[in-house]
């Protein structure tokens, strides 16, 4: 059975580690930018962690319509860390060569974890960009045991909100209702 179609789904966070932050990250509320040790370091985890923080509002279960989900950062959280703050922060604009060649490369460098098999979903983030002020994720539903990207879909939303967690969450939040709204059924769709 298509993996998209069972009740359970591992959720692995957002994954930075081919992303690019395009501007000064300062916000109201912020007193100066963050430098790209900031945004490793602090802002990435972060993140992810608000996800689990705040169900109500990054309500995975509910978005993917799924009875169970296990939480499995390791992955995500382990090639965040190895991110090079000197590549990562830019003031040009950003766009990979190959969307489909970029994420499929990425879901194949997965390893370790506790769960080896079922559906993977992943935030792959693209681009955090200050200047344009939009955030562009590939949401990414995966087989764990084959690494077999299954659903790959780009989402570029406007952040909102005030300091730099909560501003690029607020794009997070919104992707989250789109995928509820609008996504889910034609995702799941495919197992007919």
């Amino acid at each position: 059975m298509n993996a998209i179609c069972g009740e359970d789904m591992v959720w692995y966070g957002l994954d930075f580690s081919n992303a690019k932050f395009v501007g000064q990250f300062t916000n109201i509320g912020d007193n100066s930018g963050s430098s790209g040790y900031e945004l490793r370091d602090k802002h990435i985890p972060a993140w992810n962690n608000l996800i689990l923080n705040e169900p109500n509002k990054f309500n995975i279960r509910k978005s993917f319509r799924k009875s169970n989900v296990f939480n499995q950062l390791d992955v995500v959280n382990a090639r965040n860390s190895k991110i090079d703050v000197d590549k990562a922060v830019s003031f040009n604009t950003y766009k990979w060569d190959n969307d489909k060649a970029t994420i499929e490369k990425i879901i194949s460098e997965y390893t370790g974890g506790e769960k080896k098999e079922g559906l993977g979903v992943v935030f792959i983030v693209e681009s955090f960009d200050k200047m344009a002020n939009l955030a562009t994720i590939h949401v990414t539903l995966f087989d764990i045991s084959t690494k077999k990207v299954l659903v790959t879909e780009e989402f570029v939303e406007v952040p909102v909100g005030v300091g730099v967690r909560n501003f690029w969450a607020g794009a997070i939040a919104k992707i989250f209702k789109t995928i509820d709204a609008q996504k889910i059924n034609d995702w799941k769709s495919k197992c007919k």
